[in-house]
């Protein structure tokens, strides 16, 4: 399906956050835009874009997901379990942790070595049980995170694809899907810019029947 001609004749378009002067230039196109103030809201969906995007992604990276970062903590829980055992088995915890002692009596190292353990004994059964806890309760552990509320969307169709539908209905354009059509093709303007492999028809299709709250999409080209 063919772009819709330019109707900005030699309005040269410049270069905007993420974007280059030819993607601003074909958003706008896409957009139907005719007038400063909805240029002025593109540009703010594409500057929001640019940027929310980019921190959240940052954030995904730094944290992991949540599905990750909860069989982490449960790991940690696990094997702090397994040392406190055999911490409390050992029979020559003085000698491990002799050499954490600044005392210069034998006797007074010892006793150091022997309350040393006794402490990091009772901070591994408290390290198991709020590891335990968090693993188990992933509501809390996105608090602690910062998690968006709608964390279980992916970065990109949070932050690209529904800033993207939702300035679609601001200007009163009908939301629907077709391959190829204007969504697809804003989509793939977005993601070429954030360096993004291309969106997935099927998930893009999901997302808009999310959003519309609605199973039926009409095609519109």
């Amino acid at each position: 399906m063919s772009t819709p001609a330019d109707p900005f004749g030699g309005y040269e378009f410049r270069p905007f956050r993420a974007f280059s002067a030819e993607q601003h230039r074909q958003l706008a196109i896409e957009y139907g835009v005719r007038d400063g103030e909805t240029h002025g809201k593109l540009m703010d969906t594409m500057a929001n874009v640019s940027e929310m995007y980019l921190t959240q992604r940052n954030f995904e990276e730094y944290y992991g997901s949540i599905k990750l970062h909860r069989e982490r903590l449960e790991r940690i829980a696990a094997a702090a379990r397994i040392l406190r055992q055999h911490l409390a088995e050992e029979t020559l915890t003085e000698h491990l942790f002799y050499g954490l002692s600044d005392a210069e009596k034998f006797t007074d190292r010892l006793q150091d070595s022997d309350r040393i353990n006794r402490t990091f004994i009772s901070n591994l059964g408290h390290l198991v049980s709020t590891a335990g806890e968090l693993a188990s309760n992933p509501d809390e552990l996105r608090i602690l995170r910062i998690d968006p509320k709608d964390g279980a969307k992916s970065v990109e169709r949070r932050e690209i694809w529904e800033p993207v539908f939702k300035l679609w209905c601001d200007l009163g354009k009908e939301l629907g899907y077709t391959d190829g059509g204007p969504i697809m093709r804003v989509l793939q303007i977005m993601h070429v810019a954030l360096g993004l492999e291309p969106p997935n028809p099927h998930s893009v299709r999901q997302a808009l029947r999310d959003y519309k709250g609605s199973g039926v999409l009409r095609v519109v080209k």
